[in-house]
């Protein structure tokens, strides 16, 4: 295996050769690697809340006619505990990560039963 690395328009590029024997390693190595891929954007990870910058907040269907003050509260209490959550997504920004999470029935069940 041969490793080149050069300088073009300013941009650092690489480029890796692999000869025909080294080729069914490489590919071993892929699958290896396919088993520790990056984490799914759309359930609680731990990793991914220490890169969250910004939070949102969507209301299922049945949810929608809240009083205001009363969504701010539920909104807030959620979010201290996302791990609780049914619907959750993580979109990515720039300089980090929105959480997202969608507040559903059973959500409203969940916290109120906790406090």
């Amino acid at each position: 295996m041969e490793l080149l690395l050069f300088i073009s328009k300013g941009q650092l590029r690489c480029s890796v050769r692999v000869s025909q024997r080294a080729l069914p390693k490489l590919q071993v190595r892929r699958s290896v690697l396919k088993r520790y891929h990056m984490a799914g954007y759309d359930k609680f990870d731990a990793r991914l809340e220490s890169l969250v910058v910004e939070v949102a907040t969507d209301w299922d269907k049945g949810l929608e006619n809240l009083p205001a003050d009363k969504k701010r509260e539920v909104a807030q209490a959620i979010h201290r505990l996302p791990a609780l959550a049914s619907i959750l997504s993580y979109e990515r920004t720039h300089t980090g990560f929105i959480r997202k999470i969608t507040v559903t029935e059973a959500d409203l069940g969940r916290i109120h039963k906790g406090s």
